[in-house]
């Protein structure tokens, strides 16, 4: 369903520490289980993943990120408003046999006061 003509997803993911931040804030609620990111954690996740599917597209390529099965659905909650075209899978959503590429990993930076953001790579 999301495979090119050759049977392989391209997507992107998210770096490991990226996944254990956000694994490490999952509540829950009686409205059920949620992400309680600190909003400059969340809002710099939020540019990383803009920036990704920015580059994926650039590339010709729908926008699909690859995540760990227990962020799934919590992941797309969290970018849904800024990226409604962006498809959330992880690996129990494939196929045993499907190929996948991995073109780009979102990384999460932090800019503390006073700390100049990390340079970009050109």
């Amino acid at each position: 369903m999301y495979t090119d003509d050759r049977g392989t997803v391209t997507a992107f993911s998210l770096d490991p520490s990226v996944e254990k931040v956000l694994a490490d804030s999952i509540t829950q609620s009686p409205a059920g289980f949620q992400l309680s990111l600190p909003p400059e954690i969340a809002e710099s996740l939020l540019k990383a993943v803009s920036d990704a599917v920015d580059r994926i597209v650039a590339r010709g390529f729908s926008p699909i990120a690859l995540v760990a099965p227990n962020l799934r659905l919590l992941f797309r909650r969290l970018v849904e408003s800024r990226h409604p075209s962006l498809v959330v899978l992880s690996y129990n959503d494939l196929l045993p046999n499907t190929a996948v590429e991995i073109t780009d990993t979102v990384p999460l930076s932090i800019s503390r006061p006073g700390t100049p953001p990390p340079a970009s790579e050109p």
